[in-house]
């Protein structure tokens, strides 16, 4: 629901009439663009992305460029992993010929600049991801992020 009252708290992008907030629009307009994306998490529409330092877009963004009528072809990857000859495999889908770099964090309520990249993945068959994560003695979260 997007609103131009400066005075509107809780404004939230949405394609399901309300039901899911899939990211927050920025509401002090003291300080910057009134229902530009709010900052959390990082992406390449944020109000307040520093000059030169290039962002990804988020499921959000490209959701809102599909509404707009840009067919890009890009879902957001769902992740699988399994323990495989001692190394941790990450599988999944996506748009064929797409390179994805792959994250990983101990928590993962960390930033999303903060994560850190293991490397690309390999495509096994058209539009099948893979990667595999060799250090296997510590918990941690994984993420891909389309190059």
């Amino acid at each position: 629901a997007r609103t131009f009252d400066p005075n509107s708290t809780n404004v939230y992008f949405s394609v399901d009439n309300g039901a899911t907030a899939l990211k927050f629009y920025y509401t002090n307009f003291n300080f910057g663009d009134i229902q530009d994306w709010l900052t959390t998490p990082e992406d390449a529409y944020d109000a307040f992305a520093f000059s030169g330092h290039e962002l990804n877009l988020s499921s959000a963004d490209m959701t809102a460029l599909d509404i707009l009528g840009y067919k890009m072809n890009y879902h957001t990857p769902t992740l699988a992993g399994s323990k495989s000859g001692g190394a941790f495999q990450l599988n999944f889908t996506n748009t064929p010929g797409a390179t994805f770099a792959i994250l990983a964090s101990t928590n993962i309520s960390t930033t999303f600049s903060n994560w850190t990249v293991l490397g690309t993945n390999s495509e096994i068959s058209a539009g099948h991801f893979q990667f595999t994560d060799s250090v296997t003695n510590k918990q941690r979260f994984y993420r891909v992020r389309l190059q």
